[in-house]
């Protein structure tokens, strides 16, 4: 259930007015998080999940201070991200202390974090296979165009998803 309190509409004429709306920063890695989770409660349905989401774009060291001194965190089982680094020195000393699982899924390296944790990305190669695949078995008369801002990143990017869709 997703209850719309606060709606903004926003003149977006180019991609550079998108790449600034900051309040879906992440949204499609929630909405996998949501799909994952629905997956698991229909695969075993004695699991119970109980989900709590913070705001990212108004997160800080200090919102990351509170959420550890005020036991918000205490009975976690698992903590999915901090996205950001700094967040995540902290979160890593308090997840170690408490034996909790960290699913850092951007982080490069996890030197000196003594938690136990998890990095979750896949390559671009095996997610350009998966969206291929996903593409073919459902969508087989798809016109597919791939967008992106022509940085060198991306062009490598949008070539493996290319070189996968024409074979």
């Amino acid at each position: 259930l997703f209850i719309v309190t606060k709606v903004k509409f926003y003149n977006i004429k180019t991609l550079d007015d998108y790449n600034h709306i900051k309040q879906f920063s992440f949204i499609q890695y929630y909405e996998a998080l949501l799909l994952a989770t629905e997956d698991i409660s229909k695969q075993y349905p004695n699991i119970l999940i109980d989900l709590h989401v913070e705001d990212v774009n108004n997160f800080s060291s200090a919102k990351m201070e509170q959420l550890i001194n005020n036991g918000s965190l205490k009975n976690a089982d698992l903590i999915i991200g901090p996205f950001f680094g700094k967040e995540f020195v902290k979160l890593c000393q308090y997840a170690e202390q408490e034996n909790i699982t960290i699913v850092n899924p951007f982080s490069i390296t996890f030197e000196g974090c003594g938690a136990n944790v998890y990095k979750a990305t896949a390559s671009y190669k095996k997610q350009a296979i998966c969206f291929a695949n996903y593409i073919a078995n459902r969508y087989q008369t798809a016109n597919v165009i791939f967008i992106n801002n022509q940085s060198n990143k991306e062009n490598e990017i949008i070539q493996q998803f290319s070189s996968i869709f024409n074979n």
